[in-house]
């Protein structure tokens, strides 16, 4: 399970169509997060949401990396 999801976050396999999509949409969110930077003032509820939903992705994008963190070393998984 986790060599599977290594493979989808990592950027080593350049060919393998759920790791593309995956780094299209996580390019795709990078750049959404700063839309609210581009606007002064009270955004709205839409924009904190969005911040919110967006903060939320990252922070499994951020998990998943360190679960799989191991597999990327020399030493191979650990368990």
């Amino acid at each position: 399970m986790r060599e599977r999801i290594h493979a989808v976050i990592s950027d080593e396999e350049t060919d393998y169509l759920p790791s593309i999509v995956y780094n299209v949409i996580m390019m795709g969110l990078i750049l959404t997060s700063l839309l609210p930077l581009c606007f002064k003032g009270d955004l709205g509820g839409v924009f904190v949401v969005m911040e919110r939903v967006i903060t939320a992705i990252f922070l499994i994008d951020y998990l998943l990396r360190w679960i799989c963190a191991d597999l990327d070393s020399d030493k191979g998984p650990t368990a």
